[in-house]
Order: structure tokens, then sequence, then C-alpha cells
């Protein structure tokens, strides 16, 4: 295929090429739908540790719901059918489309089931259009950004151009180089549509009572030394005993700060079920010597994701 031709658009072919990729694509989104949940979750996770706020047990850990697992096929079939450009560029975009719509998706499952974000009346609405949009829009967008006929070519200047703006050469240098940032660097734009979706999480965190949200900076401050957490199945981690004291000293201080932000938000007319599902997990988690206050604490932790339900579904 020479130069011409790929740069030619032809919606026929386009089309041709679309449909039976989307199809295809369709079939490997729901054969693959637990790996992409795993792997989305583990990316919800990951961007709330790089942010210094810990969240090792959400509700997406044990329910996967039907926006946890992203919906690729549109951005992976219309990229790979997107002939203009070669099959190596085809399979980079499509595979970054696909991290990038994973991060969409995280960023849904962050406002809705993070512990740091105050469960506002806002955020259900938010969580709606974030969760239709990752259906109905950031597939399509993020291939238009990535792959599409119109940025296929880079743009060309006059060549008298120069001579013309000679006075403002350094104003037409900076506009230069930052129009063939965006023309040639495909990358750069889905960044940008990422970051700018991403937003979104902090901002969200924002909204509800000052209180509630010093409260949550004291969580993270307080889970930041709790040195691992065991599987949410509940599954013992073999770890010294030694090890395990100091961890579950550690989670006791983190549960005393889980404590204090149920309180602060019950004063504010506000209830959080990402924070009893918190709770029940971390107090699920510590292992004493004594039989019996296990088996307190296992009753802690019921009494708690009963409370994360019931909050959950108001």
């Amino acid at each position: 295929m020479d130069e011409r031709s790929r740069s030619t658009f032809s919606l026929h072919r386009f089309v041709a090429l679309a449909i039976p990729l989307a199809v295809a694509a369709g079939i490997l989104w729901r054969l693959t739908g637990n790996a992409n949940a795993a792997f989305t979750v583990w990316l919800t996770k990951a961007l709330h540790g790089i942010a210094g706020y810990p969240a090792p047990y959400m509700y997406c850990d044990e329910t996967t719901l039907y926006w946890h697992a992203t919906m690729f096929p549109p951005v992976v079939a219309l990229t790979l059918a997107s002939y203009w450009l070669r099959w190596p560029q085809r399979l980079l975009r499509a595979a970054a489309g696909y991290v990038a719509h994973c991060g969409m998706t995280a960023i849904a499952i962050a406002v809705n089931e993070s512990p740091y974000v105050q469960q506002t009346s806002v955020l259900t609405p938010l969580t709606s259009t974030l969760v239709n949009a990752n259906y109905l829009m950031f597939g399509v967008v993020i291939w238009v950004l990535a792959a599409s006929p119109w940025y296929a070519q880079p743009a060309r200047r006059d060549p008298g151009s120069n001579q013309k703006d000679a006075r403002d050469g350094a104003a037409a240098t900076r506009w230069t180089r930052w129009a063939s940032v965006m023309v040639r660097g495909w990358a750069t734009r889905v960044g940008l549509l990422w970051i700018a979706v991403a937003l979104v999480v902090p901002l969200s965190a924002l909204l509800g009572p000052a209180s509630g949200r010093a409260a949550r900076v004291e969580i993270a401050r307080a889970l930041r030394d709790v040195p691992f957490f065991p599987h949410p199945s509940g599954s013992d981690t073999p770890v010294d005993r030694s090890e395990q004291l100091r961890r579950d000293e550690a989670t006791k201080k983190a549960l005393g700060k889980l404590e204090i932000a149920i309180k602060t938000d019950k004063e504010n007319s506000l209830a959080s079920g990402p924070l009893w599902y918190l709770s029940a997990h971390l107090v699920n988690s510590l292992r004493p010597e004594d039989a019996k206050l296990r088996q307190q604490f296992r009753k802690q932790a019921a009494i708690a994701l009963i409370a994360a339900k019931k909050t959950r579904g108001r």
C-alpha cells in the first residue's frame, strides 16, 4: 500500500473493516471480562497509591459490576480499522486506547467507591454520567484523538509564512511546536484527555464538609503505616508473628481514624458505604492469638459489612 492510498479516506473501506473487527472485539470482550475487571481494579488501586491514598479494600474487589470490565470494542475496532496507519501503529494505538479506556473506568470506580470521597448527593449522577460516557463516548473520542484520519498528515505551513511572521519569530516557533505536538503526538492528546477526566476524582473529593475531608486525610496517613493488606477473602498471609503484631497495631490505629470519619459523616448527615466496607475488611484482617477475640473480630466485620450494604443501597 503506497502513501497516497493510506492517506486518502474512504468511508466504505473503513466501515467494511470496522464492522467485522467490532464483532470480533465484542466476542473478545465477553471472553476476557474477568481479566479486564482485574486489570481495571488494579489500576484503580494503583492510582490511589500513586496519589498517596491507599485503598486496599473496595467494593470492586468482590463485585464485578457491568461497567468494571472496560467495554473496549469501539476503541479497538476503530483503531485497527484505521487503514491509513501501518499495522504496528494500529496495534500500538489500540493497546494505548485500551489502557486509557481502563483508566476512564477506574475513574468512575474511584468516584463511586473511594473511601476518600464523601458520599454526597452529587456523586450518583456524576458516576452515572461517567459510566454512560464509557459506553457511548470515550471509545470513539479516544480513537478520534489517537488514530482518526484528520490527524494522519502533519500540518503544513506556507513556505512564505516564516518571512511574513519574521517579526514574531519566537511566538510563531512556539505555536509551530505546539501544533506539531498536537498533530503528531497522538499519545499527548490521549494523555490530556485522561488527565482532564481524572480531575473529576480530586474535584469530587472536595465535595462535602471540610471536617469529612480532614478525617479522610488522617485515614490515608494511618493506612500508609500498615505494612501489608491480606487478600479480601480473609486468607492468612504467612508472615512472622512479630511482623503480624506490628501490622495489627498499625491497623488498629487506622480503624480508630475510620471510626472518627464515620462519626464525622454522621454529624454532617452523610453516610459512607466505602468507609464501612474498608472498616469491615481491616477488622477481618486482624490476627490476635486469642481465638475468642479473633471470633469477635469476625462478628464485628460482619456487622460492618451489613452497614456497608445498607448504606450503599440508599
